[in-house]
This record gives C-alpha cells, sequence and structure tokens, in this order.
C-alpha cells in the first residue's frame, strides 16, 4: 500500500472541474467551519482555512494543530488533511482554501488559473527522498541518451529529471520518457523493463534490493530542485496579512515544539502519516525542514543556492522545454517574501 507520507505527485497537467472536491479528510473537531476575510488575528473571528498535504514536510503546520498554537497566537484555523496534492489544488483554486501545502514549482501551471498565486513560506526542500535509479553501466546524464527513463508525468518529477539531465547539456527530448508513476516506475525498473527511473522512497529503496545492477545516480539532497511550500492568493495575503502572519509564527513554533519533544513528536507524526517510528527517524535524516529562521537565510535569500525564486525560475524553463507550458510567468511574481520578512 503506498505510504501516504509519501505522496507528494501533482496532477496538475489534467486539472478537472474546480469546485467538485469536498473536505473529506481529517480534521481538527475543534475547528470552525465558515470562511472570513478580517486583518487582524482573533479567535472570536472566522478560521483560516488551510488544506496540508500528508508530507512529513509539514510538520510544523500538524505540531501546531495538535498542541493548539494557533489559539495561542489568537487565530482560528480550519485545517484539513489530504493524501492528494489534486485534492488541494482543485479546492484552492476554487476559492475554498486560503492557504495551502504544494510543492514550490506548482504555481508555474497553476497561475494559468490563479494568476496572483504566490509562494509565502518554504516548508521543506525533499532531499535524499527523490532520487534517479539507472544500471551501474549508466553513470552520468550522457548516458541516458535513447535510454527508457520511466518518470511520473507531474511538474516537480519532470523539473527534478530535467535538472539531472541539463547536467549533460540535454533535455526530456534526449531520452524514451516512459510515464509511470513513482511506484509503477520503480517496479518497471526492477524488473528490468527501464533503463532508469525517478522515483522516491519507499520504492527507491526496495528497486535499489531487487535489481542487482541498480545504483542511484541523482538526489535532490542539498539542492533546491523540489522545495515544498505554502502558497496563497494575493488578494487572501492582502485581506488577511496578520491572521497569516500568526499562522507562520504557529507553525515555527509547532517545530520548536517538535525539536523540544522528539519523542511525542515522533509518535504524533508517526500516528498522523500511519508509518513506523524507524520510518519517521528516516524521513527527518533525509528531509530539510525551515522554520522562519531558515526560510530568512534560504528559501527568500537571494544569494542562498536554496532560494525559492531560482528554484522556480529553473523549473519553469524546463515544464516549458516539455511543453506544458507556453508562457512562463515571472519567477519574481510567483513569490511574496513581505511575510517572512516581517516576521
Amino acid at each position: 500500500m503506498r505510504r501516504r507520507t509519501l505522496i507528494k505527485s501533482s496532477a496538475l497537467f489534467g486539472l478537472g472541474a474546480l469546485g467538485t472536491s469536498v473536505f473529506s479528510a481529517c480534521t481538527n473537531p475543534d475547528s470552525a467551519t465558515s470562511p472570513t476575510v478580517n486583518n487582524t488575528p482573533s479567535a472570536s473571528l472566522q478560521p483560516l482555512r488551510v488544506g496540508v498535504l500528508n508530507w512529513f514536510g509539514c510538520e510544523g503546520m500538524l505540531m501546531a494543530d495538535k498542541k493548539n498554537l494557533f489559539t495561542a497566537e489568537g487565530i482560528k484555523v480550519e485545517q484539513k488533511y489530504f493524501a492528494s496534492p489534486t485534492e488541494i489544488n482543485d479546492l484552492f483554486l476554487a476559492g475554498k482554501l486560503d492557504l495551502a501545502a504544494m510543492v514550490a514549482t506548482d504555481p508555474i501551471i497553476l497561475t494559468l488559473k490563479m494568476p496572483d498565486i504566490k509562494t509565502i513560506y518554504v516548508t521543506d526542500y525533499s532531499g535524499d527522498v527523490d532520487g534517479i535509479l539507472a544500471s551501474k553501466k549508466i553513470t552520468k546524464p550522457e548516458d541516458l541518451r535513447g535510454k527508457k527513463v520511466a518518470c511520473e508525468d507531474v511538474p516537480y518529477e519532470l523539473i527534478f529529471l530535467g535538472e539531472f539531465l541539463k547536467l549533460g547539456g540535454m533535455t526530456a527530448k534526449d531520452v524514451q520518457l516512459v510515464p509511470l508513476t513513482a511506484e509503477e516506475g520503480a517496479k518497471a525498473f526492477a524488473a528490468g523493463k527501464v533503463d532508469a527511473v525517478v522515483t522516491y522512497d519507499p520504492y527507491l529503496g526496495k528497486a535499489l534490493k531487487q535489481r542487482k545492477d541498480a545504483h542511484q545516480i541523482f538526489s535532490a539532497k542539498s539542492t533546491s530542485i523540489i522545495p515544498n511550500a505554502i502558497a496563497a492568493p494575493a488578494k487572501t495575503i492582502d485581506a488577511r496579512r496578520q491572521d497569516i502572519l500568526a499562522y507562520l509564527r504557529a507553525v515555527d513554533k509547532g517545530l520548536k515544539f517538535s525539536a523540544a519533544n522528539r519523542k511525542e513528536a515522533d509518535d504524533l507524526m508517526a500516528k498522523w502519516l500511519a508509518v513506523s517510528l524507524p520510518e519517521i527517524a528516516d524521513q527527518r535524516s533525509k528531509i530539510y525542514i525551515l522554520d522562519i529562521v531558515k526560510n530568512k537565510v534560504d528559501a527568500f535569500n537571494p544569494s542562498s543556492s536554496l532560494n525559492v525564486e531560482s528554484s522556480i525560475r529553473s523549473g519553469g524553463k524546463i515544464l516549458m522545454e516539455n511543453g506544458k507550458v507556453k508562457k512562463l510567468a515571472e519567477a519574481a511574481t510567483l513569490i511574496d517574501g513581505s511575510l517572512i520578512k516581517a516576521l
């Protein structure tokens, strides 16, 4: 069974009818249910509606919810949890969410339907969770020319593969793309049906064990290729700026709680993501989680190698090469660093 904690792909290239989804995942039973527009945080006001992906990088968002840190910041939050990013994106585009967790490169596509979408906070970089496997005969990008590469037809995986191929002066047009999910691709690779695969744990680890001539030729570790983030429409940022600032402060406090109470935090994460404690420890060692300070130092710092604007700009070019977008919005217009700067 596919672990909910590891579902990150976004089926953005086939966006269906908007507004047809409903809140159907786990909720905080104490949450209110009505949307609002306001300028100052207050527990008496209607809640900020937030879509959270069941993904390890959203740890601060979960802890803030479970430890009542939103209340401590003086705001009400209706936080919903989803295994599918498509559900979140559909609700977000339909105006049924104020904030949404998503891969930071998703707005490159989503801006076609929501021109004022902004990335406001980076939750994490996926690190060693994502990787490209190949036979041991393949050691560099150029070795993949003309070869079969399994890759899910979603933005962040195409970008991830594209960044690797770019190191060899290549694009996806130089390989035979086989559109398979991360799980299906790993199985096809293990069976020798494809020469390489773009995948992530636990499928990556399983495929390495199952195919004797397999090795990992690329990883997202120490890169900004796959940033996961919180996004909001500009109009929501303008209307609810103080609420959003309070929300981000609570998320930051959630991360601090986790650091100071690791056993309790790991237990909560394991229960939420339906995985074992060893799996939680493994994810924690691989994923780079960002708090407010790290957002300032890395994600929203133009001189940092982990700058999210650079990630979006580079990713957009790769999506254009793949024919997924015909016209790119300026990367700078897809982020709003003013909230992080104000914290």
